[in-house]
């Protein structure tokens, strides 16, 4: 019988996710520092705020985009906002160019459409112009995107965030930091979902 009670009110814990890490907190330098990205979608004054070191061409940063942050962006607009941070790695062929893409998209206000489609149709990278995901994404200049595409300083930017996310810990894409906290493991959208509900409550119990 005792079995039985403990079983039902303390079932076991499933094992933890193949290559998962702890969590750990950034120091306040380090959260300010990954959190300072240009390319943001959201709020600035977000109860949740996710930074992603990511790569477009990596499968599991696809996952994530498309079946776990896509759907809470558009569930909790005003209380999710996502920094996105560049890990292009070296082994993914199309990584610097979609890159570069994503760049030349932001600089016309049209990053989150490139971002979102270049995750979206992944499988199209290297059968599709970057001219043609511009055009899909609403980019309003060809001319004006097609020169930005061989912009030297994008290097320096790539490199800059490759070597920040290596000094915070990251280990391999996406590396995700939610509200100065390293996941040791990608979540998923029900773990996502209530680290939203989590940081909405404790933002309230703040202002009572």
């Amino acid at each position: 019988t005792l079995l039985l009670v403990r079983r039902e009110f303390f079932p076991p814990q499933p094992p933890p996710p193949p290559g998962a890490r702890p969590d750990s907190t950034l120091g306040d330098a380090d959260w300010q520092r990954v959190r300072e990205g240009t390319l943001r979608i959201g709020p600035a004054n977000a109860a949740l705020e996710i930074v992603e070191f990511a790569d477009f061409e990596c499968p599991a940063c696809r996952s994530f985009q498309t079946r776990t942050l896509g759907p809470i962006r558009r569930a909790y607009p005003n209380d999710v906002a996502v920094v996105f941070r560049h890990w292009p790695l070296a082994y993914h062929r199309f990584a610097l160019p979609s890159a570069r893409a994503v760049e030349c998209a932001a600089a016309q206000g049209r990053f989150e459409q490139m971002h979102d489609l270049l995750y979206l149709k992944q499988d199209s990278l290297g059968l599709k112009s970057y001219p043609e995901f511009a055009t899909e994404s609403g980019v309003s200049d060809p001319d004006a995107f097609a020169s930005c595409l061989g912009d030297p300083a994008h290097a320096a930017l790539f490199e800059a965030d490759t070597k920040l996310v290596t000094q915070i810990g990251g280990t391999g894409t996406p590396t995700i930091i939610i509200n100065g906290r390293r996941l040791g493991s990608i979540p998923d959208s029900t773990k996502l979902d209530q680290m939203v509900q989590d940081a909405r409550a404790a933002r309230l119990a703040s202002r009572q």
